[in-house]
């Protein structure tokens, strides 16, 4: 009987690197791809912030103009009316992304076969054919995700999304499981390749979340960006009760350790808030690349399975 072999650290280096470039080489078609999806989010979200900021800033004035206005009730509801599109387009690009998660193995199914990415948007039909399994995949996945907020169970439930990695892959590649099956299909490909597999997350993880983002965030900064782009979030603050808070905050410091030094930097605030908002960016264009690694991992497993059954034929 042939000995069981699963995949080796330098099988998971060099298909990080195999997707890498396949990333890169459709690198133009994934960035319009994700455009909608990444940008729509941010976009929606400043005009919102923007929307209430005028609204607030002006509302003495919209009341001499029009009476009718100097009502609680009346304002909320003209401003919830002012924020309904912003709202709108933020669902619909947070719904494309959801889509993308799906479509996005299919298409990575292709440049890995060696098809080229003709056109895009035919692959979210993997998802619409589909759509009562991938909500539920969805569904699963997003509970679990819930449960990192909880420090005395996020370790398990890390360890189980490493274990449900594949969940999309599978979901994309083989049509005919549902939701049970996609989720013990992933289970099973993954527990005889779990370290490999963990490791290969934390790469994507590194390089994705925290060396790309930090990389750009450090050109911005030191091309002088950031004080621009800090602008409307300091703008923003302006509206909220920041002396209030840093009382309230230097009251509880003078209670527990006799100290009151707590102060807002505004522009230190600022510059991190447009760091996350880089680097949620930077996290939305590169999930092509963790799906096209995935995707790989997924069938190397799936290649060498199939070697396994033959050798033990013979």
């Amino acid at each position: 009987m042939a000995k069981k072999k699963g995949l080796t650290t330098l099988d998971i280096l060099k298909l990080f690197i195999e997707g890498f470039e396949l990333y890169l080489k459709n690198l133009p078609k994934f960035l319009k791809y994700m455009a909608f999806p990444v940008l729509g989010q941010v976009l929606s979200v400043f005009l919102i912030f923007t929307t209430v900021h005028l609204f607030a800033n002006n509302v003495e004035k919209l009341i001499y103009i029009n009476p009718a206005l100097n009502n609680v009730a009346v304002l909320l509801m003209v401003m919830l009316i002012l924020i309904i599109p912003s709202f709108m387009i933020f669902f619909a690009a947070f719904w494309k992304y959801i889509v993308a998660m799906g479509s996005l193995n299919s298409m990575a199914n292709n440049i890995i076969s060696g098809a080229k990415l003709e056109n895009l948007s035919i692959h979210n039909d993997t998802v619409n054919r589909r759509m009562g399994t991938f909500l539920g995949l969805v569904f699963v996945l997003s509970i679990l995700s819930i449960g990192f907020i909880v420090p005395f169970i996020s370790l398990i439930i890390l360890i189980l999304m490493v274990f449900l990695c594949l969940s999309f892959q599978v979901f994309a590649l083989e049509e005919n499981l549902k939701t049970v099956g996609i989720i013990k299909k992933s289970f099973k490909m993954v527990k005889s390749n779990f370290l490999k597999t963990a490791f290969l997350l934390f790469l994507l993880w590194f390089f994705t979340y925290y060396l790309v983002p930090e990389i750009f965030n450090l050109i911005l900064n030191n091309i002088g960006l950031y004080k621009y782009l800090i602008l409307p979030i300091v703008e923003f603050s302006k509206d909220l009760p920041l002396a209030e808070i840093e009382q309230s905050v230097n009251t509880i410091f003078s209670a527990v350790n006799n100290t009151s030094t707590f102060t807002f930097d505004i522009n230190s605030l600022a510059e991190k808030v447009v760091a996350m908002i880089n680097t949620s960016i930077i996290i939305g264009f590169t999930l092509p690349l963790r799906s096209i690694c995935c995707t790989l991992l997924y069938k190397n497993i799936e290649i060498k399975k199939l070697k396994e059954k033959k050798l033990k034929e013979l």
